[in-house]
């Protein structure tokens, strides 16, 4: 398995890399967020984080294929029709 660092390069694993997620709902909004990293080749012992996970009814979730709260993607395209709403002089249209 390659597991991919800061600046894209590779972690180094093994073939014993086990790599183990909780997820558990401790009240109606809050989740327990929990990994368990472990592999004996690579590290001298297994390495664990968690931290919880709150709701935040503002939060926007968009699907990642489409949209993902591109920004870049609208700023192109409100300059692209502010740019056609507002034509340069003399340019040719």
């Amino acid at each position: 398995m390659t597991i991919v660092g800061p600046g894209g390069k590779p972690v180094p694993t093994s073939e014993r890399l086990r790599i183990v997620e909780r997820l558990t709902r401790v009240a109606a909004d809050t989740i327990d967020y929990e990994v368990v990293v472990e592999d004996p080749a690579m590290l001298t012992a297994p390495w664990k984080a968690a931290f919880p996970l709150e709701l935040d009814p503002g939060y926007r979730f968009f699907e990642y294929a489409c949209h993902e709260d591109n920004s870049a993607v609208r700023n192109f395209i409100e300059t692209s029709r502010y740019e056609r709403s507002h034509p340069k002089r003399g340019a040719a249209r």
